[in-house]
């Protein structure tokens, strides 16, 4: 799979279009088409989350779900009682976007509201506890962080978020089902429906993965940096890195190595902490990252401003290094 394909196929924005896409040329009536501008807003919710969740300061986090939880539940209570109204003027094509863009807006909004939830109920249970997230230890001349972690591939958080996000869809669909009128006159009604479907799913999901929380660590040496969870450590040498993941925030925070076709990941947000320790990494030092760079791994500039270090080979270099 080449990259460009790889990033399509996990770019949800890159789902959304295709399946407004496909949606609008179906002519946006019937089954079908319903269930696509759901999965669609979905993609959108998901993208507008994951967004937010790479943000580094978790004050500017809060204020960013919260303005636009906000935001949303203005315009549902002025603009979407009049939608019909506003789209009657509009020629036929216009209101026919409009009328899908209101359809998608229902998944979209009830995952954002969902997430914002999630992230306020969180700071709420963990104020008044002082918790702060693991840090570089030095040990025998090598750094040394030391966290728990679920050592897993990063797809499983992706499949449990979209499960989540599928099953809300499909709770709509089956009460749309059951009573019709529920599409035209009942559109906060549909994304409560998604938030009191999805949002246990996702919290199941994610336990089940926090099961397999371990200690864990990250070692840097001299010429290979290892990954270690439970007793069984991976050495990863600095030439033969392809790819450095470093989340430092959020569900997504994590540690993700690729070299020669052997993919580690360890997964910090989700993973059970002790009560004083954040689920967070801390940040990479400068010698470190020039020692990724003398070994010609290079940032993505784009993803270091969200929270996301993502040191990667240039493609002729990986192929060279074959």
């Amino acid at each position: 799979m080449t990259r460009a394909v790889r990033r399509f196929v996990t770019a949800p924005l890159a789902w959304a279009a295709l399946c407004f896409a496909v949606a609008a040329f179906w002519g946006g009536e019937g089954f079908v088409p319903f269930l696509l501008l759901l999965v669609a807003g979905w993609c959108v919710g998901h993208a507008i989350v994951a967004g937010i969740e790479r943000i580094s300061s978790a004050g500017i986090r809060l204020v960013w779900y919260v303005g636009l939880s906000a935001a949303f539940a203005v315009v549902g209570a002025v603009v979407w009682p009049r939608w019909s109204e506003i789209l009657d003027p509009l020629s036929t094509t216009a209101r026919t976007v409009g009328y899908l863009l209101g359809m998608a807006s229902i998944t979209m909004v009830g995952w954002v509201w969902l997430a914002s939830l999630s992230h306020i109920t969180g700071r709420v249970t963990a104020r008044g506890a002082s918790r702060t997230g693991p840090e570089w230890e030095m040990e025998a001349g090598a750094r040394v962080l030391r966290l728990r972690a679920v050592p897993a591939p990063h797809r499983r958080l992706t499949v449990a978020a979209t499960a989540a996000g599928l099953s809300g869809a499909a709770a709509v669909i089956a009460a749309v089902l059951i009573w019709t009128p529920l599409i035209s006159g009942g559109p906060k009604l549909l994304v409560l429906l998604v938030g009191v479907v999805a949002l246990p799913i996702y919290e199941w999901r994610k336990r089940a993965l926090r099961a397999g929380t371990t200690s864990c660590s990250v070692r840097i040496l001299r010429r290979a940096l290892r990954i270690t969870a439970g007793e069984e450590y991976t050495d990863f040498a600095y030439r033969d890195i392809d790819e450095l993941v470093w989340c430092m925030t959020g569900d997504n925070a994590r540690v993700e190595v690729a070299a020669r076709g052997i993919r580690r990941c360890l997964l910090v947000g989700i993973a059970r902490q002790d009560p004083a320790v954040a689920a967070t990494l801390p940040p990479l030092s400068g010698r470190f990252r020039q020692l990724l760079a003398t070994n010609g791994l290079t940032v993505d500039p784009r993803r270091e401003r969200h929270g996301v270090l993502r040191f990667a080979r240039p493609p002729l270099h990986a192929t060279e290094n074959r």
